[in-house]
């Protein structure tokens, strides 16, 4: 068989997730698309990466504070702006409507970032200048169970 295109194929056979040959009409072998083969590796090699940053993260933040005496919510500020981008880049590459909203979600997502990842983000960086990263990280990500107790 021979490898397809994803330009090639046409669209009552992506539907049926059965890509033919345009010419021969005969089923290609779906392995041999690339884009199937680059979403089958960018899961666990998104997992890893995201791992790695988040354990990373606490020590990080606890050296440019105590090391280079920044300030806390000057670090939280600088790593949600960089984080914003990173994802506003990795969005517009991979798929466009990932960053598009409808006008009426605009004050929820505004609110939303603003009061609750903010000051998430805030509240974590600075409870790290202060106590043990470790401490302070289960502190902050088990904070809905303490709110209820």
């Amino acid at each position: 068989m021979r490898p397809c295109d994803l330009a090639t194929l046409r669209p009552c056979d992506l539907a049926t997730l059965r890509p033919c040959d345009p010419a021969t009409l005969r089923p290609c072998d779906l392995e041999t698309l690339r884009p199937r083969k680059l979403r089958r590796s960018i899961g666990p090699i998104s997992v890893l990466l995201a791992a790695s940053l988040f354990a990373t993260s606490g020590t990080i933040i606890k050296h440019l504070i105590q090391g280079y005496r920044l300030q806390p919510l000057t670090v939280a500020a600088v790593r949600m702006t960089l984080a914003a981008l990173m994802l506003f880049v990795v969005w517009g590459v991979l798929d466009r409507k990932l960053l598009r909203i409808q006008a009426r979600d605009v004050p929820f997502f505004l609110l939303f970032g603003l009061i609750c990842v903010t000051l998430f983000q805030a509240c974590w960086t600075y409870a790290v200048s202060l106590i043990d990263v470790g401490v302070a990280t289960v502190l902050n990500y088990t904070s809905p169970a303490w709110a209820v107790l």
